[in-house]
């Protein structure tokens, strides 16, 4: 109730194309004040999201590029 993050982790592993836009179609329309962390590898989830943070490994460092 008082925590301000959603964090959602491969939330969308064994849905369709189709479920997967109408889940992020809630969760965008949701009046919620809680900021969402969603780490996913679907490229239709990067495609439908607003700001996303991409981790590039590169042997043991990694780096974050910013989209």
């Amino acid at each position: 109730k008082g925590i301000k993050v959603m964090l959602l982790d491969e939330a969308f592993t064994g849905l369709d194309s189709v479920n997967i836009m109408e889940v992020l179609e809630t969760l965008k329309d949701s009046n919620s004040n809680k900021q969402i962390l969603l780490i996913d590898h679907n490229p239709l989830v990067a495609q439908a999201i607003d700001c996303t943070l991409i981790v590039v490994r590169d042997g043991l460092t990694s780096r974050i590029v910013q989209q």
